[in-house]
């Protein structure tokens, strides 16, 4: 019975998302007076998915540990990272062109022109200038560097190829 439940849930899910309706999909779940690990999952992907990080970083701070290491969160804590540093910059492309081409050894520089490829979903390209900055300083605050291209990989985990050409060269730079 209650997998009957959980999977006709999951139908009228899928069914607002195909819609468009992300919200009343985050309203459906949270009529539910219990939710599966899925479930619970799926909620933090939609509150994430209409910016609402920090209801998201509660609701994984609440879960199970053994749910909050799982593999279907451990993406999720990675894109939170993220999110939550572009909020915290202000990203003026072109300032960032002329200050990394006046100085393109600084690691302030570099690391904010990552930031601007990842928000133009340019993996590649931020992967390369966070090995820069690691490259130039791998202490720059507390390892910002390479804490932020350990998320990108966990985020771009798809791109398993690409992922294990760049885990090769961040071990062959810090070794």
């Amino acid at each position: 019975r209650r997998r009957i439940v959980v999977h006709a849930r999951r139908v009228n899910i899928e069914h607002l998302l195909a819609e468009g309706k992300t919200q009343q999909a985050l309203d459906f779940l949270d009529a539910q007076s219990s939710l599966s690990d899925k479930e619970q999952v799926l909620r933090i992907q939609l509150l994430m998915a209409l910016s609402e990080f920090d209801q998201a970083s509660e609701q994984i701070a609440a879960l199970p540990e053994d749910l909050r290491s799982s593999d279907s969160v451990r993406p999720l804590l990675a894109t939170l990272h993220i999110a939550q540093e572009l909020d915290a910059v202000d990203l003026d492309e072109e300032a960032i062109k002329k200050q990394r081409d006046a100085n393109p050894d600084d690691p302030g520089t570099l690391y904010q022109m990552a930031l601007c490829y990842i928000v133009k979903h340019q993996s590649e390209q931020a992967m390369d200038c966070l090995l820069a900055c690691i490259a130039c300083d791998s202490e720059w605050k507390e390892g910002a560097a390479k804490t932020l291209l350990l998320d990108l990989f966990e985020t771009i985990r798809s791109e398993e190829t690409l992922v294990k050409e760049y885990r090769k060269k961040l071990y062959r730079l810090l070794h």
